[in-house]
């Protein structure tokens, strides 16, 4: 007959451990009549386990991830740091690129201040819009953002082309010659005086051609680097 001892069963009890009614009446019994409870051929259970046979249990089902190694993050937040800036800086030149598009209802207080900010080219009165820079290589952090820097250079590349056009509406109306016009701003295939091509497109479809050559040429980029790591 095989029994736990007394003793193991109240260290069970103390821990919490369950122990069936069986093993606690024969352990009792055959603690009163003296025998011994334990054989040397009696294969152990899980009731002799105890506590150990617990906490081995326990370890197994803790998840993989609870004995993983910690990874360094540093690179990786630093090129989130260096997206999340060229957004910022994006949506600021996209207010900027809306606010030069001047209507003649917009107070001589507002026309002044787009007038003396810093960098700000003018053509017989007009403010000349600048194209935007395409963001660097490393400024996406090519984690699907539900709104990822290229889209923001996407839109701001439309305001640009929007401002470009009213500007252009605006010197043909008054009959200026594109020939004088700023090169920016010059229609594509239209010369100036010195036989000089303009870079600006009448449709406005060449930035997003800009936007999908710059991406392509960054998935060239990483599959090269992945390549050579």
């Amino acid at each position: 007959m095989y029994a736990l001892p007394r003793t193991l069963i109240s260290r069970a009890h103390s821990a919490r451990i369950p122990v069936c009614h069986g093993c606690f009446a024969n352990a009792t019994r055959l603690s009163k009549a003296g025998t011994k409870p334990f054989s040397t051929d009696t294969p152990t259970t899980p009731h002799s386990l105890g506590t150990a046979h617990s906490l081995t249990r326990h370890r197994k089902n803790l998840p993989a991830t609870a004995n993983a190694p910690g990874r360094n993050l540093s690179a990786r937040w630093e090129q989130r740091e260096k997206s999340l800036r060229k957004k910022e800086e994006l949506v600021k030149e996209k207010e900027e690129l809306e606010e030069e598009g001047v209507t003649e209802g917009a107070t001589s207080e507002s026309v002044g201040a787009i007038l003396s900010a810093p960098g700000a080219e003018t053509f017989r009165g007009f403010v000349i819009p600048q194209e935007p820079q395409p963001p660097a290589d490393d400024e996406c952090c090519m984690s699907g953002c539900a709104i990822c820097v290229y889209d923001l250079y996407d839109d701001s590349m439309q305001s640009y082309e929007d401002s470009v056009s009213a500007v252009q509406s605006n010197l043909r109306a008054l009959g200026v010659p594109e020939a004088e016009w700023p090169e920016s701003i010059r229609p594509k295939g239209s010369a100036d005086a010195d036989g000089k091509d303009g870079a600006a497109t009448a449709g406005g479809a060449g930035g997003r051609g800009q936007v999908l050559s710059a991406f392509e040429e960054l998935e060239r980029t990483l599959k090269a680097k992945q390549t050579a790591g």
